[in-house]
Parts: structure tokens; sequence; C-alpha cells
């Protein structure tokens, strides 16, 4: 192989090469058993917001070991305002199987998982299951509105908290909080879900110069 071709094939894997930022809460088991039937809940702790520009939602996780072949569905919120977070993507809904730890890969079904530079995000997800209306929205699959299989551990623990709201069916552009739907408001607050979203960073332009330098040096020392 020559010098150039392993340059470039060094080059390619440094562009394709991505980190990962978690954003949301350890998917652990947790004490309290979410009863409430179809709730959607907003992830508001210590890691959000999270900057857009050069990322996606790559993987939604959980941890369920009760309430099994119930479902979740993951949604991507912006955040437009104090309080107020907007829909912008909502990803394949699944269905829980009770086995504690759960990673599922977002998969858009509508929106987008990509994020966008200059905005910030944070997640949530639906006790329910939607699918693709063919218009660029979706819609409830009938009688999936269950129960939560996520546990949480509260109340009144603020340290990296969620927040819940009585949605209904989510839709594309809806906004929870300021200016639309109410959070919290059965005053039942201070909530911590086991659950995060992985969102895959992809280096900025500059990164990847420095890396190539980098590996050059490296390949000129070794001849």
């Amino acid at each position: 192989m020559s010098q150039r071709t392993f340059i470039t094939g060094l080059l390619l894997l440094a562009g394709v090469a991505h980190a990962d930022v978690v954003v949301g809460s350890a998917a652990i088991d947790r004490n309290i058993n979410d009863s409430f039937i179809g709730l959607s809940l907003i992830y508001r702790g210590v890691t959000q917001p999270f900057a857009g520009g050069g990322s996606e939602a790559t993987t939604f996780t959980f941890f369920s070991d009760v309430f099994a072949n119930t479902w979740v569905t993951p949604f991507v919120l912006e955040i437009i305002g104090p309080s107020s977070y907007q829909v912008v993507g909502i990803g394949t809904s699944r269905l829980t199987d009770a086995s504690g730890v759960q990673s599922f890969n977002f998969a858009a079904i509508a929106g987008s998982a990509l994020t966008q530079a200059g905005r910030n995000y944070t997640f949530g997800y639906s006790n329910r299951a939607y699918q693709a209306d063919g218009t660029g929205g979706v819609i409830e699959v009938a009688g999936t509105a269950n129960r939560g299989a996520i546990p949480f551990t509260g109340y009144n623990d603020f340290s990296d908290q969620w927040s819940y709201a009585n949605t209904g069916a989510i839709q594309m552009g809806m906004v929870l909080g300021t200016g639309g739907i109410p959070l919290d408001v059965s005053g039942l607050n201070g909530r911590i879900y086991s659950a995060n979203m992985t969102f895959g960073v992809i280096p900025a332009p500059g990164s990847l110069v420095l890396a190539g330098a980098g590996l050059l040096m490296a390949t000129r020392r070794r001849r």
C-alpha cells in the first residue's frame, strides 16, 4: 500500500468517526412505577440543553422491568424559550419487554433526528404508539395509550428533573410548557425517570484537518 493510499484511508476513517453525547438520566432500576396512562415525559435535567449542529439523535435507552408489552415513543424537543419545548422529531415506537435496560435506534418517523446549529435541544417520550401519517406527521395507534413502563424516583427530587404533560397524542410542532400544554399540572413533580437519548456528534471540519495533519506526521516519522 502506498503512503498516499494509507493516509487517504485514515482520513476517511477520521471523517466518519464521531463522539456520542448522552442526554438524560441513568437507565437504572428505580422504586416508583408510573401508573398514569398515556403521559408524555420531558427531560429538563442537568445534561440538557444540548447544543445542536452536526449531530443527530441515534439511540433511545431506558430501564423497564414491569408492564411488558407496553409502548414508548421517543421524541426530540427544541427549547424555544424558558420552560418551552417544541416537538421537532418523533422516533419509532418501541414495545417494552420488561427485561431491564433496553436500547433502540431513534429511527425518525416524522420530523428529523438532525439538530440545527444555534439551537438547543432536549428529548422526551410518550407512553403511546404512533405511525407516520404520510403527510410528514404521525397518528396515534388506537388503543396503545398505556401505563408508563419506565420507572422513576421522587417525588420532590429536582437533582435531575423531568416533567410530565397530559398531551394526549403528540404531534409535530406541539409546544409543551410555557405557551403550550402545561407541565406538572397535578403537582406531582420532582421526578427522575430511567431514560436517556444518545446524540452522535460529527466532528467539525477543523478537527478533521488537525486529525489528518497528525496522521500525516505520524506516518512520516515511521518511514
